[in-house]
């Protein structure tokens, strides 16, 4: 595969006592915390996270794109979508709810001279705006933070996941902040929010009904949502085909009323 071929040799360079910058396969650099046990060994050793929906997700990206990424995490597919939009007019939106992340997203933009073409929201992305959660940061594992995460069932190698700290923040719905910042397009979401994309996407029905190009990448949990299947058919119906991601393949789910787990 092209990932494969194209990452870098581990280059690494300690910045701080739990920091550490290191390049992707695209030859830009990215700001890690080296204590997150999830995406950050990947992409310390490998350059790349997830690398058969990178490769999609890269091809649906243009100089133009609007982008979000909703739960951005270290930043990376707002990063890697930087390689077309740094070079037009589009623009790429982060939305992280850990404030520990947000540091590094800005290094992160600022050594790739993206961040005059990016902008970094640190909320919890909802169905509505200003209500106010309690974000679960997990011990280790920075990416599976989330408002959903339920850790007590949570095991990894026979070991229980400790919740390291509990985060009180406001939500926003991304209609409300389409709306506020007067975007006129959004071309590309990206969403992996832990569980809390069913309602998340509650909160962006116009953004849907007024962009008929957006493509959304959406990490989809059918264990994780208290009713998968109504949220399952709602996607079918606005976007009328799904594709999963899977195992370098990439095939296209033709689903008429029942959901399948793959």
């Amino acid at each position: 595969m092209l990932f494969r071929s194209k990452v870098k040799n581990g280059i690494a360079i300690n910045t701080g006592e739990t920091e550490a910058l290191t390049t992707l396969f695209t030859g830009q650099k990215i700001y890690v915390d080296t204590r997150d046990l999830s995406v950050a060994p990947s992409l310390l050793i490998d350059g790349y996270w997830e690398p058969e929906i990178t490769s999609v997700f890269r091809k649906h990206i243009t100089a133009e794109s609007v982008v979000f990424d909703v739960g951005a995490n270290f930043g990376y597919f707002g990063i890697v979508a930087g390689t077309e939009v740094g070079n037009g007019s589009g623009k790429i939106h982060f939305f992280e709810a850990n404030p520990d992340l947000i540091g590094y997203i800005f290094k992160s933009l600022s050594v790739n001279g993206l961040d005059k073409k990016s902008a970094i929201n640190n909320c919890a992305v909802s169905d509505k705006s200003g209500l106010e959660v309690e974000l679960n940061i997990l011990d280790g594992l920075w990416g599976s933070s989330g408002l959903s995460v339920d850790t007590s069932n949570l095991i990894i190698a026979g070991q229980q996941v400790k919740t390291l700290k509990k985060v009180t923040m406001k939500t926003i719905s991304l209609d409300d902040y389409v709306k506020d910042q007067k975007i006129k397009n959004v071309d590309v979401i990206k969403m992996d929010i832990e569980g809390h994309e069913d309602v998340a996407y509650r909160g962006m029905r116009k953004i849907i009904r007024k962009n008929p190009q957006l493509k959304l990448f959406l990490e989809f949990t059918p264990a994780a949502y208290k009713t998968p299947q109504p949220f399952f058919e709602q996607l079918q119906k606005d976007f009328k085909h799904i594709y999963l991601i899977n195992c370098d393949r990439l095939r296209s789910e033709e689903h008429t009323s029942e959901l399948q787990s793959h």
